[in-house]
Protein backbone atom coordinates (compact mmCIF):
# COMPACT_ATOMS: atom_id res chain seq x y z
CA UNK A 1 0.00 0.00 0.00
CA UNK A 2 1.27 3.45 -0.73
CA UNK A 3 -0.88 6.21 0.39
CA UNK A 4 -1.06 9.90 0.68
CA UNK A 5 -3.97 11.64 2.58
CA UNK A 6 -4.56 15.78 3.21
CA UNK A 7 -7.56 16.43 5.52
CA UNK A 8 -7.40 20.26 5.33
CA UNK A 9 -9.44 22.41 7.16
CA UNK A 10 -8.77 26.48 7.00
CA UNK A 11 -9.50 30.15 6.84
CA UNK A 12 -7.15 31.01 4.24
CA UNK A 13 -5.15 34.38 4.23
CA UNK A 14 -6.46 38.22 3.82
CA UNK A 15 -10.41 36.05 5.34
CA UNK A 16 -12.87 38.92 6.57
CA UNK A 17 -15.73 37.48 8.90
CA UNK A 18 -17.87 38.80 11.28
CA UNK A 19 -19.43 35.91 13.48
CA UNK A 20 -22.16 38.23 14.94
CA UNK A 21 -21.65 37.29 17.93
CA UNK A 22 -21.74 33.57 17.56
CA UNK A 23 -19.31 30.58 18.02
CA UNK A 24 -16.76 29.46 15.47
CA UNK A 25 -15.48 26.11 14.70
CA UNK A 26 -12.84 24.95 12.27
CA UNK A 27 -12.38 20.92 12.79
CA UNK A 28 -10.39 18.72 10.19
CA UNK A 29 -11.06 15.00 11.28
CA UNK A 30 -9.36 11.82 9.79
CA UNK A 31 -9.62 8.39 10.15
CA UNK A 32 -7.61 5.80 8.60
CA UNK A 33 -7.42 2.16 8.41
CA UNK A 34 -4.72 0.57 6.24
CA UNK A 35 -3.80 -3.24 6.08
CA UNK A 36 -1.16 -5.17 3.91
CA UNK A 37 -0.84 -8.87 3.88
CA UNK A 38 1.48 -11.22 2.03
CA UNK A 39 0.84 -14.92 3.34
CA UNK A 40 1.75 -18.26 1.30
CA UNK A 41 -1.01 -20.78 0.11
CA UNK A 42 1.67 -23.88 1.70
CA UNK A 43 5.26 -23.68 2.13
CA UNK A 44 7.57 -23.79 -0.98
CA UNK A 45 8.77 -27.17 -1.42
CA UNK A 46 11.84 -27.59 -3.64
CA UNK A 47 12.43 -31.19 -3.43
CA UNK A 48 16.62 -30.47 -3.36
CA UNK A 49 16.04 -26.24 -2.86
CA UNK A 50 13.10 -24.70 -1.72
CA UNK A 51 12.61 -20.44 -1.34
CA UNK A 52 9.90 -18.95 -0.06
CA UNK A 53 10.14 -14.92 0.15
CA UNK A 54 6.93 -12.93 1.40
CA UNK A 55 6.91 -8.87 1.72
CA UNK A 56 3.75 -6.85 3.04
CA UNK A 57 4.28 -3.09 2.93
CA UNK A 58 2.18 0.36 4.24
CA UNK A 59 4.04 2.66 2.93
CA UNK A 60 2.81 6.09 3.73
CA UNK A 61 4.16 9.52 1.36
CA UNK A 62 2.19 11.67 4.10
CA UNK A 63 -0.93 11.32 5.91
CA UNK A 64 -1.70 15.23 6.50
CA UNK A 65 -3.96 16.29 8.72
CA UNK A 66 -4.42 20.31 9.42
CA UNK A 67 -6.94 22.55 11.10
CA UNK A 68 -5.76 26.31 10.49
CA UNK A 69 -6.83 29.79 10.35
CA UNK A 70 -3.56 31.54 8.25
CA UNK A 71 -2.03 34.28 8.69
CA UNK A 72 -3.79 38.03 7.80
CA UNK A 73 -7.04 36.15 8.33
CA UNK A 74 -9.62 38.23 10.24
CA UNK A 75 -12.51 36.89 12.65
CA UNK A 76 -14.64 39.09 14.31
CA UNK A 77 -17.44 39.41 17.29
CA UNK A 78 -17.68 35.98 18.31
CA UNK A 79 -17.67 34.08 21.28
CA UNK A 80 -16.34 31.13 21.35
CA UNK A 81 -13.48 29.98 19.06
CA UNK A 82 -12.12 26.12 18.58
CA UNK A 83 -9.59 25.26 15.77
CA UNK A 84 -9.45 21.42 15.96
CA UNK A 85 -7.53 18.37 14.43
CA UNK A 86 -8.08 14.79 14.75
CA UNK A 87 -6.49 12.14 13.01
CA UNK A 88 -6.92 8.14 14.29
CA UNK A 89 -4.72 6.16 11.87
CA UNK A 90 -4.42 2.19 12.87
CA UNK A 91 -2.21 0.01 10.34
CA UNK A 92 -1.29 -3.32 10.38
CA UNK A 93 1.42 -5.30 8.14
CA UNK A 94 1.74 -9.04 8.08
CA UNK A 95 3.26 -11.42 6.12
CA UNK A 96 4.33 -15.09 6.04
CA UNK A 97 6.89 -17.23 4.58
CA UNK A 98 7.78 -21.24 4.20
CA UNK A 99 10.50 -23.16 2.41
CA UNK A 100 11.31 -26.87 2.51
CA UNK A 101 13.84 -29.22 0.52
CA UNK A 102 17.13 -30.31 1.57
CA UNK A 103 18.09 -26.84 1.64
CA UNK A 104 15.66 -24.60 2.20
CA UNK A 105 15.61 -20.71 2.31
CA UNK A 106 12.68 -18.30 3.73
CA UNK A 107 12.52 -14.64 4.31
CA UNK A 108 9.28 -12.63 5.62
CA UNK A 109 9.52 -9.10 5.56
CA UNK A 110 6.50 -6.68 7.12
CA UNK A 111 6.88 -3.28 7.06
CA UNK A 112 4.70 0.04 8.07
CA UNK A 113 6.35 3.45 7.73
CA UNK A 114 4.28 6.41 8.87
CA UNK A 115 4.36 9.86 7.82
CA UNK A 116 1.87 11.24 10.42
CA UNK A 117 1.29 15.00 10.76
CA UNK A 118 -1.83 16.55 13.13
CA UNK A 119 -1.69 20.28 13.58
CA UNK A 120 -4.22 23.22 14.64
CA UNK A 121 -3.06 26.45 13.90
CA UNK A 122 -3.42 30.24 14.23
CA UNK A 123 -1.01 31.71 12.57
CA UNK A 124 0.92 35.47 13.77
CA UNK A 125 -1.12 37.92 11.91
CA UNK A 126 -4.33 36.62 12.59
CA UNK A 127 -6.59 39.06 14.13
CA UNK A 128 -9.00 37.02 16.31
CA UNK A 129 -11.52 39.40 18.56
CA UNK A 130 -13.52 36.57 20.97
CA UNK A 131 -15.51 37.31 24.22
CA UNK A 132 -14.94 33.76 25.28
CA UNK A 133 -12.63 30.62 25.38
CA UNK A 134 -10.35 29.84 22.81
CA UNK A 135 -9.37 26.01 21.86
CA UNK A 136 -6.42 25.01 19.77
CA UNK A 137 -6.27 21.40 20.16
CA UNK A 138 -4.35 18.70 17.69
CA UNK A 139 -4.75 14.94 18.27
CA UNK A 140 -3.10 11.98 16.68
CA UNK A 141 -4.46 8.73 17.95
CA UNK A 142 -3.75 5.30 16.29
CA UNK A 143 -2.49 0.97 16.88
CA UNK A 144 0.32 0.03 14.56
CA UNK A 145 1.48 -3.13 14.18
CA UNK A 146 3.89 -5.73 11.89
CA UNK A 147 4.30 -9.02 11.99
CA UNK A 148 6.42 -11.53 10.10
CA UNK A 149 6.86 -15.43 10.52
CA UNK A 150 8.52 -17.91 8.54
CA UNK A 151 8.29 -21.74 8.68
CA UNK A 152 11.78 -23.59 7.48
CA UNK A 153 11.38 -27.37 6.94
CA UNK A 154 14.57 -28.97 5.87
CA UNK A 155 16.63 -32.11 6.18
CA UNK A 156 20.44 -30.84 5.57
CA UNK A 157 20.31 -26.97 5.76
CA UNK A 158 17.80 -24.61 6.71
CA UNK A 159 18.24 -20.97 6.95
CA UNK A 160 15.21 -18.37 7.50
CA UNK A 161 14.53 -14.38 8.45
CA UNK A 162 12.02 -12.42 9.30
CA UNK A 163 11.67 -9.03 10.03
CA UNK A 164 8.78 -6.67 11.03
CA UNK A 165 8.95 -2.89 11.66
CA UNK A 166 7.04 0.27 12.30
CA UNK A 167 8.93 3.58 11.55
CA UNK A 168 6.88 6.72 13.31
Amino acid sequence: NLLETHTRAEVLEGARADAEGGDVELEADSTTETSATALPDEPVDGGDFGVGASVALNLFREDEVRARIRRGAEITDLDKLRVIANASSDTRATAEAGAAGSVALDAAVALSDLKLNTAAVVEAGTEIVAAGAVEIRATSTGEHEAEATGDTESEKVGIGASGAIVLS
